[in-house]
């Protein structure tokens, strides 16, 4: 979770959120308080990141950490490309069709990969706020 967080704030590569880190009096560590989005983030969250747009880039970026079972089966290098920006009218749609089916059926694994990363996330942070 800090990784995470520390990630989402820093400067050069996303800084969505802004934080503060705190002193933790029980472990000697340190705490993150006062939890904010950046201005890029509130932009980020007011509907460009749940986008058609944002997800398929983060789909195709080759760096993308996936479970190998995934990336071997959903992930695999695609011969479909944007190519039909620039095809004649009559290959036009079919292309780009092909293009959107495949993009939309990476964008409804990741995302179901992410939900399922949530739900474990909340159960990790139930149980260790109880213990």
């Amino acid at each position: 979770m800090r990784r995470l967080l520390g990630g989402l704030s820093q400067f050069n590569t996303c800084h969505v959120l802004d934080f503060e880190l705190m002193p933790d009096e029980h472990d000697h560590g340190v705490t993150i308080s006062n939890l904010n989005l950046t201005r890029r983030g509130a932009f980020c969250l007011d509907g460009f990141i749940d986008s058609f747009t944002y997800l398929q880039l983060i789909i195709d970026d080759f760096r993308l950490d996936l479970p190998s079972s995934l990336r071997d089966e959903y992930f695999k290098y695609s011969t479909v490309d944007y190519s039909y920006l620039v095809a004649p009218s009559s290959e036009y749609g079919a292309i780009a069709k092909k293009m959107v089916i495949e993009k939309m059926t990476k964008i409804f694994v990741f995302l179901e990969m992410l939900s399922i990363a949530l739900r474990r996330s909340e159960g990790y942070i139930a149980w260790y706020l109880q213990n």
